[in-house]
């Protein structure tokens, strides 16, 4: 299924007419509880380790802000940018606004790119996914984080680490 149909998808199902601020309280909550357990330890060891030199660390992900806002924040990364789930005037989700996917995850990396004024080739990507190719392709270097199968071959045919 295109991921672009799961997003609306789950969203019809499970979220439309849901308060956001319920939403925001349970994914804090989870945060709190939970969320290190679930860390990837390879790529949360190259997070810290960035941010302790000094880094400009970003996550830029087609998970929805309610999640990704939340997680930028207890992984003190210095921005983010995520797909937008859109509310009404009472605060309950009403529709999916924008999905994030790899030409756009591509597009904002050369934004910041720009705006921080250094060159691509100083710039690192993650990804675990297919969908984010044209993102990896954005960076200077392209790191994979637990890949499948097939993007571990092209993993391999590009010579990018794995971790």
């Amino acid at each position: 299924m295109p991921l672009q149909d799961l997003h609306k998808k789950v969203f019809r199902r499970f979220l439309q007419g849901q308060p956001l601020k319920r939403i925001e309280d349970e994914v804090q909550n989870f945060l709190e509880a939970d969320f290190y357990r679930y860390l990837y330890m390879p790529a949360y060891s190259r997070l810290r380790r960035a941010q302790h030199e000094g880094h400009h660390t970003v996550i830029i992900s087609n998970s929805p802000s309610f999640l990704v806002r939340p997680i930028a924040n207890y992984l003190e990364v210095t921005e983010w940018y995520s797909s937008e789930y859109l509310t009404d005037e009472k605060g309950t989700l009403k529709e999916v606004g924008s999905i994030l996917l790899g030409d756009g995850k591509a597009n904002y990396l050369q934004k910041i790119i720009r705006k921080l004024k250094t060159k691509r080739e100083k710039v690192t990507a993650y990804s675990d996914s297919m969908i984010d190719l044209p993102f990896l392709y954005a960076a200077g270097r392209a790191i994979v984080v637990n890949p499948s199968g097939k993007m571990r071959k092209i993993s391999e045919e590009k010579h990018w680490e794995v971790i």
